[in-house]
């Protein structure tokens, strides 16, 4: 335990995702319980609450634009935090909000510590947020 594993070590490949699936289920948890609202799709019986994506390294949350949702999301990362003794970088980590003001977002980004993200931008390689029928929007994948 004290040496800890490397990147080729098979056990290190389960190890990741057993602590993934914490954190999965640590948001389900959540949702579950009130914390967070998540994203509605859908209507009545077809609809389902997204509450986050989750892809190796890359975490994406959706809930409510309030002040005490975002919290809420920071109490969760920090259990998490505890829990497993890995630490979330807020160099990395972006706030989007949509359809709220910016200096709504900015509020909410001095609360939390994390930095103010703008649509378009990019996820795993993918543009997120811009212009659908623009063709250069897929030049980089081509």
């Amino acid at each position: 335990m004290a040496k800890g594993l490397t990147q080729c070590c098979s056990l290190s490949l389960l190890l990741f995702n057993l602590i993934g699936e914490l954190l999965n289920l640590l948001l389900l948890k959540s949702l579950s319980s009130g914390l967070l609202y998540g994203l509605v799709i859908g209507r009545n019986k077809g609809s389902f609450n997204l509450s986050h994506l989750q892809f190796t390294y890359d975490l994406i949350i959706f809930y409510d634009a309030s002040k005490m949702q975002i919290l809420n999301v920071k109490r969760v990362l920090r259990v998490f935090e505890v829990m497993t003794g890995l630490q979330l970088n807020l160099n990395k980590s972006r706030l989007f909000g949509i359809n709220t003001s910016e200096n709504e977002v900015k509020e909410w980004v001095r609360a939390i510590g994390y930095s103010v993200g703008s649509l378009p931008s990019d996820y795993l390689g993918l543009p997120l947020g811009a212009n659908r029928n623009s063709s250069s929007l897929w030049d980089s994948i081509i």
